[in-house]
């Protein structure tokens, strides 16, 4: 702290730890520091009140008034060459970039901050705090390895310090990057030490987090489901009993996420519901988006596709409400940026009027590329919704082993249909056909032998049923059939045709010992009835097959079977 801040240090120091858990305190607090030093004409001090000010506005994501006040701070710092107070405005600067997601903005002006305070040993926490952001910054971005030079770094100088909180900290972000790089023994072994540093040091809530990142790294990449499971719930129930509900909530997901790579479904589906609730709550909206896409994956592996859609629908409306938001932090961040550098400008020398609107132009060709590059996105998020909804409506009428369509396909079928029928414009024949003994194929052979005899069967009906005409699974062994605009005689062919087909399969090729036959009913859809009554007639028929000896076709007209 400079000599001519001295009679605000305890206000400054006050304000150090105020700023993040008391904003809107805090910032009162500054503004009346701010006004005592402009009375004593102290420029320095002036220049940390509002650093410290636009500290607390950033806590409060007031971003417009931190950059005013970052800005305004680095102005009044450079004019009394104080090299501090420079440091701090410029870490601001770069903090609120950071947070508005201009990353490479974010680096520089961290690193010209970390050049500012590397000139005196008295300033290294605040060159410590500048070097945290930029390893932070680079692991956002991915650039692990300039990050990981940063992190070893505050760890030498934290244990020399013996900052315990902080090596704490650092040492869980430095398993992270490891991570990143793929150096899983050295990862695993920061996450270990960041535990025993907060136990040995009685830090409140810094060993559950530990313990979460520990059990999520070894469930990720150790196949520890068992023990890694445990760990993760007693962290998070560690993390909800100190109060830490975004801790809580990012392990909550993690274990959504572990339990469904276990196929715990059941137990994943209620730790999605309390996640989602707690996201909402607290407005963790990131996190509400990855719960969303977890729900849709969950319906689809249960085979409820309707409800995978709906939760496909929110994720994707969510997604582009937080993409646009993005956008528009992004082109805000250029907006301020642009204004203050016009007002700075000004201030100085109207003659930079032209340097500064070439500048402006540049930002606004960049804000308008960034606006191209959105819509594109969402052009191509459109289309993934498109590509995604015409394949959740063909698994929905889909049998999913045979490929054939299923009942729900019918019965969509039978309702067009139907008004045909009773207009009596066309007839319509219905055929009911059985596997001859497959629950002792099943017995014998297996379930497995048993599938690929379904499968086989499918192919034949396939072959002998042609595009006008409609083959599905039923249910079980059973297959039914819709012949439309063929005589009654040319419907008990192709019911033949296929009987001989399935008899005269190469069954041995699937087992030496298998043979495999099928009994059809067959009747027609009378004008006068209900599909289902025509379909109970065609099962009554299937019956008949079975009681006369399998492997053949009874057929009937429904005028002869009323």
């Amino acid at each position: 702290m400079s000599k001519s801040a001295t009679p605000y240090r305890e206000l400054f120091q006050q304000l150090k730890f105020q700023h993040n858990v008391e904003p809107a305190q805090a910032c009162q607090l500054a503004s009346e520091v701010h006004a005592l030093a402009e009375q004593a004409h102290d420029l320095q001090a002036c220049a940390e009140a509002l650093y410290w000010r636009g500290m607390a506005q950033l806590s409060m994501c007031s971003l417009k008034a931190a950059l005013t006040d970052f800005d305004h701070a680095l102005g009044l710092a450079r004019y009394v060459n104080a090299l501090r107070e420079q440091g701090l405005a410029l870490r601001g600067l770069g903090l609120a970039h950071e947070q508005s997601a201009n990353y490479e903005t974010a680096v520089e002006l961290l690193a010209q901050a970390y050049q500012c305070l590397d000139g005196s040993p008295a300033w290294i926490e605040e060159k410590l705090s500048v070097l945290h952001g930029m390893a932070s910054t680079y692991l956002a971005i991915g650039r692990a390895s300039e990050a990981l030079k940063h992190y070893r770094e505050l760890i030498a100088e934290c244990e020399q310090r013996h900052w315990w909180r902080h090596l704490s900290i650092t040492l869980s972000s430095l398993g992270i990057c490891l991570d990143q790089l793929g150096e899983l023994d050295a990862a695993e072994s920061a996450f270990i030490r960041s535990g025993e540093v907060a136990i040995q040091h009685q830090l409140p809530g810094r060993d559950a987090v530990a313990s979460l990142n520990l059990a999520c790294f070894r469930i990720k990449h150790r196949g520890l489901r068992g023990n890694g499971l445990a760990a993760l719930r007693d962290a998070i129930l560690a993390l909800q009993e100190s109060g830490d509900l975004a801790s809580a909530l990012s392990g909550r997901v993690s274990l959504v996420e572990a339990l469904m790579d276990c196929g715990h479904y059941e137990e994943a589906n209620t730790e999605l519901g309390w996640a989602l609730e707690v996201a909402i709550e607290t407005r963790s909206r990131r996190q509400e988006l990855i719960l969303y896409r977890h729900y849709a994956a969950l319906s689809k592996v249960r085979g409820d596709f309707a409800s995978a859609f709906n939760w496909f629908e929110r994720y994707h409306e969510l997604y582009r409400e937080l993409e646009q938001e993005s956008f528009d932090s992004r082109l805000s961040v250029l907006r301020i940026g642009f204004e203050l550098d016009i007002a700075r400008k000004e201030a100085e020398l109207l003659r930079a009027q032209n340097e500064v609107l070439a500048r402006s132009h540049a930002d606004l060709a960049a804000a308008n590329e960034e606006l191209t590059r959105v819509s594109r996105e969402l052009i191509q998020a459109d289309q993934e919704k498109s590509r995604l909804v015409t394949e959740f409506r063909q698994l929905a009428i889909t049998d999913s082993l045979t490929s054939l369509h299923n009942r729900r396909y019918l019965e969509l079928r039978v309702a067009d249909e139907s008004a045909l029928t009773r207009r009596g414009d066309h007839l319509v024949l219905i055929a009911v056909a059985d596997v001859d003994h497959f629950k002792q194929i099943n017995d014998r052979f297996g379930h497995p032998l048993g599938d690929d005899v379904l499968k086989a069967i499918a192919q034949v009906l396939r072959r002998q049923v042609a595009n006008e005409h409609i083959a599905v699974r039923f249910g079980g062994e059973e297959f039914a059939l819709l012949l439309f605009d063929v005589p009654f005689s040319t419907g008990v062919a192709i019911c033949e045709q296929i009987r001989d087909c399935v008899a005269a399969y190469p069954w041995y090729e699937l087992h030496p010992d298998l043979a495999v036959t099928l009994s059809i009913g067959l009747t027609q859809w009378p004008v006068s009835n209900a599909f289902q009554h025509a379909l109970a007639a065609a099962d009554q028929l299937l019956y008949q097959a079975k009681h006369q000896g399998r492997n053949r076709v009874v057929a009937e007209l429904a005028t002869q079977l009323s």
